[in-house]
């Protein structure tokens, strides 16, 4: 007789259906979800450094003030969509405009190792 922790053991690694299985479908789901939003604009910056600044020190700001930011001129930049920076690259200049030509594809943390991550920087 199997017993209750050797059931759920053999459900655990039972494949899982596919929704294509179910409907069918040859062409994969996620591809379809992905064509309804592909064509969203969405806002990237490009992000040359960062400083922290007390309050006192913001409101202090004046026209020429200088402020220092955390990176050195060599560095790469980021380019950053919403909060996650997705390519790192060197400003270049295009038809009088700024240009990141991108030297880095920042791959995306499976979600388990940003659990972890985010779980540490709490501690």
């Amino acid at each position: 007789m199997d017993t209750p922790t050797t059931e759920a053991t053999a459900a655990a690694k039972k494949p899982m259906l596919d929704a294509r299985e179910l409907s069918g479908e040859t062409e994969p789901v996620q591809a379809r979800q992905l064509e309804r939003v592909v064509d969203v604009p969405l806002s990237v910056t490009l992000r040359f450094g960062q400083r922290a600044m007390r309050l006192r020190d913001v409101l202090e700001l004046n026209t020429g003030s200088l402020v220092e930011l955390d990176r050195e001129v060599e560095e790469p930049v980021d380019l950053v969509l919403g909060d996650r920076v997705i390519a790192r690259g060197e400003v270049v200049i295009v038809d009088g405009n700024y240009g990141l030509r991108v030297q880095e594809i920042i791959e995306r943390l499976p979600p388990s190792s940003l659990d972890s991550s985010a779980q540490t920087a709490a501690a």
